[in-house]
């Protein structure tokens, strides 16, 4: 089981964990880094206070069901687009290949949560102190998560505070949840890059046709276009480009327009297109590892994890008589 725990602690420890969060335009920036895993939540756990009286649930606390029927929504409009033989940005494909996945580990969670979670440890926020850890590691990590990680960053945030055995218990559910609600929030940001991209194909689409209309015509129609889309977003502009490059020698004149448009925004077509790349292999890589994790969790082996974590586990097993250190997990958990 700790074969290569052992291998990667140290990196861990050293901060040097990195996420690959390549881009495919030029000037591709570097991977980001984990600076410190054990610093973090060395450092969440010194700022932790909880309630001293039991409060309600702040309303911060994810509502899985809204946020099921928010991916479901998503998970349509995206489909959609598909079967409209629309080109759709590659982290779509993410949801299109795993919602179901995802829905199915959205109900579990929802006849697994305790109804009790008012009795856990609440921050001062409102918020139980179990789920905010679990958040912190998702948002850290930008999902990408393993044993190695989970058992690091529990174990130094336990040399500050140390977790109830509750708290320990539930936090492979607890992350899942974070991550679920992770993915509900690149899954929104898909949809509408999606929306931008289909108005800069449109309107693309309509100025082209319009490249030999008398000049008023086109004039107006510019004006038209300017009226509805003040801003150019990368992805509405990259929609709008495309369009005008296929176009051939029609579409040239057209591409100087769009570049012109762009510098009024501070940026020139290969930093508009760079920024697009930045932003599709953002999401991309924050949804891959995001469904990644949340598979991984549904084969961990919790038990093996919560026994090395649980500090009750650590005085149990220096019972004198060593029998609770013989006994099968069933009995040692009842």
């Amino acid at each position: 089981m700790y074969s290569n725990r052992r291998n990667r602690k140290y990196l861990i420890r050293q901060g040097i964990l990195l996420l690959a969060d390549s881009y495919h335009a030029k000037g591709r920036k570097t991977m980001t880094k984990i600076d410190n895993l054990s610093s973090q939540a060395i450092n969440l756990a010194n700022k932790h206070k909880t309630a001293e009286y039991n409060r309600s649930i702040k309303r911060d606390f994810p509502n899985l069901e809204q946020d099921s029927n928010l991916l479901l929504e998503a998970y349509k409009k995206i489909n959609e687009q598909v079967k409209s033989h629309k080109r759709i940005i590659p982290s779509a494909e993410w949801l299109l290949d795993n919602f179901y996945m995802v829905e199915e580990q959205s109900k579990q969670i929802q006849q697994q949560l305790p109804n009790n979670l008012r009795e856990f440890p609440l921050l001062e926020s409102g918020i139980p102190r179990v789920y905010a850890i679990a958040e912190d590691i998702v948002s850290f990590t930008d999902g990408r998560l393993d044993e190695d990680i989970l058992i690091e960053y529990l174990r130094e945030y336990q040399n500050i505070t140390p977790l109830t055995s509750c708290e320990l218990w539930i936090v492979p559910l607890m992350v899942k949840i974070a991550l679920i609600k992770r993915i509900r929030e690149i899954a929104i940001h898909m949809v509408e890059l999606q929306k931008q991209k289909n108005e800069g194909s449109k309107w693309g689409a309509l100025l082209l046709e319009n490249i030999d209309a008398p000049k008023e015509e086109l004039q107006r129609l510019i004006m038209e276009h300017d009226r509805i889309n003040g801003y150019m977003s990368p992805s509405y502009a990259e929609a709008m480009l495309q369009v005008f490059r296929n176009g051939g020698s029609k579409g040239s004149s057209l591409i100087t327009w769009l570049d012109g448009k762009l510098a009024l925004q501070g940026m020139d077509i290969d930093e508009m297109l760079q920024k697009e790349h930045q932003y599709r292999a953002k999401y991309q890589i924050s949804i891959g590892n995001a469904i990644t994790s949340l598979k991984f969790l549904q084969s961990i082996k919790w038990e093996d994890i919560f026994e090395e974590l649980s500090f009750l586990e650590k005085t149990l097993r220096k019972d004198p008589s060593g029998y609770y250190s013989k006994m099968e997990f069933a009995s040692r958990d009842y």
